[in-house]
């Protein structure tokens, strides 16, 4: 389905109408990109203690989210790991999904 669009600098055009998730994703897209903007265009000088903070934050955050992401593999290896009849493994993953 095609609906028209009149937010384009060319002047309206017939664009395809985004499903309710690709609308969904499209708008994250758009609030992330505003909340960068936002972020980036405020110029507040940092103290050197502040840029140290910082650069710990940048470092150690992608190394807890891998930790944790880790925790929860070795979880599902755990459960996954047992020999399970034909299809069983699939019970197994909805157990795993619902106790997260």
């Amino acid at each position: 389905m095609l609906v028209q669009c009149t937010m384009c600098i060319g002047g309206p055009f017939l664009a395809p109408r985004l499903s309710p998730t690709m609308g969904f994703f499209s708008d994250l897209a758009r609030r992330h990109e505003e909340l960068k903007n936002k972020i980036h265009s405020t110029r507040i000088p940092l103290s050197p203690r502040g840029v140290a903070i910082m650069k710990v934050v940048y470092v150690a955050s992608p190394v807890v989210a891998g930790m944790l992401f880790m925790e929860g593999v070795k979880r599902w290896y755990v459960v996954a790991a047992r020999p399970l009849p034909r299809m069983r493994w699939l019970i197994c993953l909805i157990a795993f999904l619902e106790q997260a």
